[in-house]
């Protein structure tokens, strides 16, 4: 939301301390999602709808990291951002379909949902450090 106010038409210059603000919720976020899967695992507290309140949330944060990207990439509001969109949409949809059709979501050792992420946020602290290289 915080991206969105200060940067709203994805283009144009952008503070160092949004970049390392984005970077270290994002961090946060994929502990957070990671822990509370395992916590239910756990706990044998899992469930449907569980699991469907996570990708739903999941679903969500794609779309919020698709365009935090936008907003540090300094892409604007044209073709470049629905491409960016769809790169976190088309394989979120597809890995979703996957697991509700094969009862199950086999990931390899190094997948897009938990490196990706970490190697997405250390892009955006390296942004915040370097700032904007026009």
């Amino acid at each position: 939301m915080v991206s969105i106010i200060c940067n709203f038409q994805l283009f144009g210059e952008v503070p160092s301390w949004l970049c390392f603000m984005i970077s270290a919720s994002t961090l946060l976020y994929l502990n957070l999602d990671n822990i509370d899967g395992k916590q239910a695992r756990k706990t044998r507290s899992s469930s449907p709808l569980g699991l469907l309140f996570d990708h739903g949330c999941d679903a969500i944060v794609t779309t919020i990291l698709a365009l935090n990207t936008c907003i540090i990439m300094q892409i604007g509001n044209g073709i470049q951002s629905v491409i960016a969109f769809l790169m976190g949409a088309i394989p979120f949809f597809t890995a979703t379909w996957e697991e509700y059709y094969m009862n199950g979501l086999n990931l390899p050792i190094i997948h897009g949902a938990s490196e990706g992420i970490v190697a997405i946020s250390i892009i955006y602290g390296i942004t915040g450090v370097l700032g904007n290289l026009n």
